[in-house]
């Protein structure tokens, strides 16, 4: 064997080997540096990232709240705002403990009364929300079931409620979606609640859009079985229980879309009479109806399918005809 030091033959030399050990040390050295130094750089990144989270949010670590990015929300000197210390002793609901108790991790001092600067701008946009419900649905009861407040990342804070009347099932069915209404409050620096919008009137606005399709489409002479509509926007106070068809045929931008459900009869009971009564309901949609919505028409001869639809939100999977189309804001005009 040749020593590639001393290029002598057979067994190395002491020195040698000593020298090759140096290199093959060196070696995997020079292998391993560039993981070193990006491991070294990305914890130095995130220490430096989380030390400045802690001072933008008051902490001295953060970690230690779970709200630590909502502190860092930026809220001024107001009253209104919170202060800059800890609020003590402010009066809260059993229903505001539950909810924030749930949202924060200082549940103790929650209890007690004590919130700081955030959670009590949140409490602000809070008890806004309430009253403008309240305002809107007169004739409604709710119970709120989640916090997402403001951040330095969003200019809202959202607050989940459902109807009274629909918690059990809210708690107790998987897919609850459904039950699930949502109000934002907007707020600035210094006042938490500047403005509000929600998706509650979709309930009412959709109520409204079945029987007024229905009626039209009987009036029509056609067999209606069902319409059941969705709609999904955030209005504000204008859109309230007092809501009515005028107002929403005179809004261009509503979101609305229904599905349309003809039971088969001895009069319609082929693809002819089926294509026929498609462009029948697509004219009355453009024309006496006047709405801006897509729709699904469906041709079915058991009313089971559409009661299991309306129960479940769920499209049927067996029809006899089906048809898609859309009533575009040129169509209308």
């Amino acid at each position: 064997m040749r020593c590639r030091f001393c290029c002598s033959t057979f067994l190395l030399s002491d020195r040698c080997q000593i020298a090759m050990g140096i290199e093959l040390r060196m070696f995997r050295i020079y292998l391993f540096l560039p993981l070193l130094l990006s491991l070294a750089a990305v914890t130095a990144g995130c220490g430096m990232r989380e030390s400045s989270l802690g001072q933008k949010a008051g902490y001295g670590t953060v970690g230690t709240e779970a709200e630590s990015p909502h502190e860092s929300l930026k809220i001024g000197n107001s009253t209104a705002a919170g202060g800059a210390g800890m609020q003590e002793n402010v009066q809260l609901t059993d229903e505001e403990i539950e909810l924030f108790t749930s949202k924060y991790y200082s549940a103790d001092q929650i209890r007690e009364g004590k919130l700081t600067p955030s959670q009590y701008y949140t409490l602000e946009q809070f008890r806004y929300a309430k009253d403008y419900l309240k305002s809107k649905y007169p004739s409604h009861e709710f119970r709120f079931v989640g916090i997402h407040y403001q951040s330095q990342w969003d200019d809202h804070a959202e607050f989940d409620f459902v109807e009274n009347g629909d918690y059990e099932a809210f708690t107790c069915e998987g897919n609850n979606g459904r039950y699930l209404h949502e109000v934002y409050i907007y707020g600035d620096t210094n006042h938490p609640a500047t403005s509000a919008v929600d998706n509650y009137y979709c309930v009412i606005a959709e109520s409204l859009c079945e029987e007024y399709i229905c009626n039209s489409l009987t009036d029509a002479g056609l067999p209606v079985g069902d319409v059941i509509a969705s709609v999904s926007d955030m209005r504000g106070e204008d859109y309230s229980e007092l809501l009515t068809v005028d107002q929403l045929l005179d809004d261009q931008d509503i979101n609305l879309s229904c599905d349309i459900y003809l039971l088969k009869s001895d009069t319609m009971n082929d693809e002819s009479a089926y294509q026929t009564a498609a462009g029948t309901v697509e004219d009355l949609l453009a024309t006496t109806l006047a709405f801006h919505c897509t729709y699904t028409l469906y041709v079915v001869d058991d009313p089971a399918i559409w009661q299991t639809a309306r129960e479940k939100w769920a499209v049927p999977s067996y029809y006899q005809y089906k048809a898609t189309g859309s009533v575009n804001l040129q169509t209308k005009n």
